[in-house]
């Protein structure tokens, strides 16, 4: 398959095509999560209307949604490289999110030392542990 301009291959797992390897082994490991009862209601590329003023502004379609059973909380999760995270547009469109639907978008990225947030990697790594010690 063709290499995208952030080196990102294209990959295949169930039949579903990922932009790129990382997001196809976060979508691996959320399956086995989801087996073990630990997330629940796992969806992808779930289309959202960010509407203002009965204005469609954007539609945004995050890689992943789920409930986190521990947590209690809905996890709207998007897997970027570290150039595409840092976009206006990108930002722009998770703010507007947030402030429609009052949940933040986690951006997950394969590069720990690149993440904006350390709270994010944390979550990250804590789900990651749960597949390992599950």
């Amino acid at each position: 398959m063709r290499h995208n301009k952030y080196n990102a291959v294209k990959t295949e797992v169930d039949g579903i095509i990922f932009d790129s390897k990382y997001e196809a082994r976060i979508w691996s490991e959320l399956r086995i999560l989801e087996k073990k009862g630990l997330i629940k209601n796992l969806q992808r590329q779930v289309k959202h209307r960010l509407v203002v003023n009965d204005k469609l502004i954007a539609t945004f379609k995050p890689d992943f949604v789920f409930y986190d059973v521990k947590d209690r909380r809905l996890h709207v999760v998007d897997v970027k490289s570290p150039p595409t995270a840092k976009k206006r547009d990108f930002r722009l469109v998770c703010k507007l999110f947030n402030a429609l639907y009052g949940v933040e978008v986690e951006v997950w990225m394969k590069s720990a030392e690149r993440v904006r947030r350390a709270s994010i990697t944390k979550r990250e790594k804590s789900l990651t542990e749960r597949v390992s010690s599950a």
